[in-house]
């Protein structure tokens, strides 16, 4: 007799084996909610195919039984990924070499850390950034005021009438001689050479500027004691740097050089006493050809640098100095080095040329593209040192006027009231030419023999006064200045 029906309240317990129930006899449906745990599911007994799809949420699984080995190669796709659902804890960290590196796709394969490359154009994107920003160029060079440098171009030139063709200044020994603004000699003991402001379009292509100061040795001198080109920089200016302090941090000088000879090269930066100087060196291979030459200075916590309208450091470019005023380059010496142990002698070839161009000096260890300023703005930094009031040959018929004044009493010196057109470093001194170029209109002509001074003055204006009996005028009656030929009156107020 066979069974229809056979409740389970019959069967006897684990009388249903599986080997009892035909494959494919009990369906999903005929299972009761919950009526299968996993301690009835046999290892590995579940395969994916035996799972309808969607039918698993996250929320049955328990935290840490998923791991990597668990999933299928491309199993998570990022549709099987939530919105936000992957942190930065969850991406690679690398290593310390990648610190300050971005993470880049390669074009399928595996992500790698590199540095980027700020060269593609960002259109206006801003690039967002609480670290330094190391660039050798932006804008092609143009960020403003960084260059300590007044007159690193050579551009100005106020101690010629004629700013295109200025003649060679011959050095004297000990003296401080002026080729064109801000730059001057330093030659101890001899008078060896010539420093002149050129101007030559030919370079153009090269430098971006026409102008440059060539030094040229006049006699071979075998053991020059220092022979230099030298640029004072301010205290105002050079205090960015801290130097002599705990903050001091370093700067880089950059250049462009050609010399019609070869050999190792340098000068040095000395503080504003001369107490302490850091040679600098550089190798130059190709006689007669511009070389671009940069170099770091290390910042020193000790020496005098002035951080007011006094000299905070000097630039000095050496043409030969004796061994001792040399010094290994690269590093701070006590006492004055004007130049690089090694360093070959310039002053030894007779008719030697040295071209120097484009001069700068900034914070940081990075020489960038030469600050070009106007002429107009390089003018009025360079007035701040030396300034020409009135000059024979600058004016309409070249006798210049521009200043003039009243007798202290009658028939003698006049008394010139003259405002500066740029505030000076310090109250400054008169230089003016001598015997009978100048001269005073009231009616008639009356030659006088330059200037003796001023009767009270500061940085910021004067009262000069004229050399002797002038003006044939009486008090009150104002008599205007003009010049012969050679007449010049300077004010002065330069760093040495």
């Amino acid at each position: 007799m066979g069974l229809t029906q056979v409740s389970t309240d019959g069967v006897k317990n684990d009388a249903i084996t599986k080997t009892k129930i035909p494959a494919n006899q009990i369906e999903a449906s005929e299972l009761a909610d919950n009526a299968v745990d996993t301690n009835a599911i046999a290892n590995d007994a579940i395969t994916r195919d035996k799972i309808a799809d969607d039918v698993i949420a996250s929320e049955h699984f328990i935290a840490g039984e998923v791991d990597t080995t668990a999933l299928a190669t491309n199993a998570v796709t990022t549709a099987k990924i939530a919105d936000e659902a992957v942190t930065l804890a969850k991406l690679e960290h690398g290593t310390g070499s990648n610190d300050g590196k971005f993470l880049r796709a390669n074009n399928g394969a595996d992500p790698s850390f590199e540095t980027v490359n700020l060269s593609p154009n960002f259109g206006n994107q801003e690039i967002i950034t609480t670290d330094t920003v190391k660039t050798p160029t932006i804008n092609d060079g143009q960020v403003a005021f960084r260059n300590m440098v007044v007159n690193g171009s050579f551009m100005v030139n106020q101690r010629v009438s004629n700013y295109d063709t200025p003649s060679a200044v011959t050095i004297t020994n000990n003296s401080n001689d002026y080729p064109c603004d801000m730059w001057h000699s330093n030659s101890d003991t001899m008078s060896q050479f010539s420093l002149q402001r050129m101007q030559d379009t030919a370079v153009i292509p090269t430098l971006g500027t026409q102008y440059f100061l060539r030094a040229t040795m006049l006699s071979a001198e075998a053991s020059p004691v220092s022979q230099l080109i030298t640029h004072a920089v301010e205290g105002y200016t050079g205090q960015r740097l801290r130097w002599g302090t705990s903050g001091a941090k370093q700067a880089t000088l950059s250049f462009w050089f050609r010399c019609s000879i070869t050999g190792t090269f340098g000068g040095s930066i000395s503080s504003a006493n001369n107490n302490l100087c850091f040679p600098f060196s550089f190798t130059y291979s190709n006689a007669n050809s511009w070389q671009y030459v940069s170099y770091v200075i290390a910042p020193t916590t000790s020496g005098t640098f002035y951080y007011d309208h006094q000299k905070s450091f000097g630039i000095n470019f050496s043409l030969g100095n004796n061994s001792g005023r040399q010094a290994a380059a690269g590093s701070w010496h006590s006492g004055f080095r004007g130049g690089p142990t090694g360093e070959t002698n310039i002053c030894a070839s007779n008719g030697a040329t040295v071209d120097i161009a484009q001069v700068q000096m900034e914070l940081g260890d990075t020489a960038t593209e030469f600050e070009h300023r106007s002429y107009q703005q390089t003018l009025m930094d360079c007035m701040r040192y030396y300034q020409k009031v009135i000059t024979h040959g600058s004016g309409g018929g070249n006798a210049t006027g521009g200043l003039g004044g009243t007798p202290y009493s009658n028939g003698s010196s006049l008394f010139c009231p003259y405002r500066f057109p740029v505030q000076m470093r310090r109250k400054p001194t008169v230089e003016s030419s001598g015997v009978a170029t100048f001269r005073t209109r009231l009616g008639n002509n009356h030659d006088f023999n330059g200037f003796s001074g001023y009767n009270d003055a500061g940085d910021h204006s004067a009262t000069l006064i004229t050399q002797g009996q002038a003006s044939g005028a009486n008090v009150g009656q104002y008599t205007w200045i003009e010049t012969n030929a050679g007449a010049y009156l300077a004010l002065r107020s330069e760093l040495y």
